[in-house]
């Protein structure tokens, strides 16, 4: 896999994705984190049959 673009893994919100990836693809369990992120980025990106919920989200930061 190649890196997740520049930045994604500090967004918290993508680097969420980390851990729904290996429900999706277990053997993703063994991968390091930025590719965890990328296969979630990537396979969300790809599957328009997903919602994501945000919980307890006061506001961006300022």
């Amino acid at each position: 896999m190649s890196p997740p673009p520049r930045g994604v893994g500090r967004l918290p919100v993508v680097a969420g994705l980390a851990e729904p990836a290996v429900a999706v693809v277990p053997e993703a369990a063994r991968a390091p984190k930025d590719q965890r992120v990328e296969l979630g980025v990537r396979w969300s990106a790809t599957h328009g049959d997903w919602l994501l919920v945000l919980d307890d989200v006061t506001g961006p930061k300022t």
